[in-house]
């Protein structure tokens, strides 16, 4: 079976138009198939990011809470992290509190 003239010129032009729309689909700059799967794994590393730093800010908050209250053990440890003391040695909380009838010094 031969195709006429007009049909092989219309099928190349619908195969020319699938082939530009199907380039367009995969190389656009906007939406395209590749800027898509850039910008999934780029969403994909934000949030993986952004639960580390949710965990690292409630343990933050939980360990200023336990400073807050006084804990010695966190005391210590912050302590030793700050190389302020060594292993064995005890820790003095000492709360200063100025007294109104005294002046300065001058």
């Amino acid at each position: 079976m031969i195709i006429s003239g007009k049909r092989t010129w219309m099928y190349a032009c619908l195969a020319g138009l699938f082939l530009a729309l199907a380039t367009f689909v995969v190389f656009d700059r906007e939406a395209g198939l590749l800027q898509v799967r850039e910008l999934k794994q780029q969403h994909s590393e934000l949030t993986t990011e952004a639960r580390a730093l949710e965990a690292r800010r409630e343990f933050l908050t939980e360990r200023l809470a336990l400073l807050e209250q006084g804990d010695p053990h966190t005391l210590e440890e912050v302590a030793r992290e700050k190389n302020l003391i060594y292993p064995g040695d005890t820790v003095y909380r000492i709360h200063y509190s100025p007294d109104a009838d005294v002046e300065p010094v001058r």
